[in-house]
């Protein structure tokens, strides 16, 4: 900013300054102003990462893209793909959906919409979801619901999750996946509806 101010008090162009800080990435938004008799009082506030857009940039909270340099020292947060111009939209279907997962006790790493307009979520446990092209959330809500069938750490053991089917999904699981009782997942599931029926009837 050196060669800006040093034109004097009066003749400092006060634009020129606010353009040359917003040129720095962590800043988020700047004022200037001149204070008598020979001050300029320049305040800076600073970019806060939400989520990670792409390999190279960040969003805040607000879906603003930044690209700082350091963009790769923020592994640590939530990993965001989609098309270029959409980040807001993408940031807000991904806070939708993290807090549903949240709720789940699941913990979303990453969402991405690919150029086909398809939706993918991974979680932290590794599991990959497909969404696909259509009724994404309608697809996703009907999941959610049968999750309570699963113990813990069968729903770990899920290694990706197709939606993509109009009457149900397809699940594939790890590697090291030992066998599962889907007998007793049926009879829970049965105990579970005939508790429910008892509670409708009373």
């Amino acid at each position: 900013l050196k060669p800006l101010v040093d034109s004097g008090f009066f003749s400092a162009d006060m634009g020129a300054i606010q353009q040359a800080v917003l040129q720095i990435p962590w800043v988020e938004r700047v004022s200037v102003k001149r204070v008598w008799p020979d001050a300029i009082v320049i305040k800076v506030y600073e970019q806060t990462a939400y989520v990670r857009w792409g390999e190279k940039s960040l969003l805040n909270a607000r879906g603003d893209k930044f690209t700082p340099a350091n963009a790769g020292d923020f592994g640590h947060l939530p990993m965001l793909y989609g098309p270029a111009g959409q980040e807001q939209k993408v940031l807000e279907i991904m806070k939708g959906i993290r807090t549903t997962l949240v709720d789940q006790a699941l913990e979303l790493v990453e969402f991405s919409i690919n150029d086909r307009r398809a939706w993918k979520i991974v979680l932290a446990n590794g599991m990959e979801i497909l969404l696909g092209r259509k009724d994404q959330l309608k697809h996703f809500q009907r999941f959610l619901k049968t999750l309570v069938l699963f113990e813990q750490e069968q729903i770990n053991a899920m290694a990706s999750v197709d939606l993509r089917y109009p009457n149900g999904y397809a699940v594939s699981w790890k590697p090291d996946v030992t066998a599962i009782d889907w007998k007793k997942i049926a009879e829970g599931r049965q105990s579970s509806e005939q508790a429910n029926l008892s509670l409708i009837h009373i």
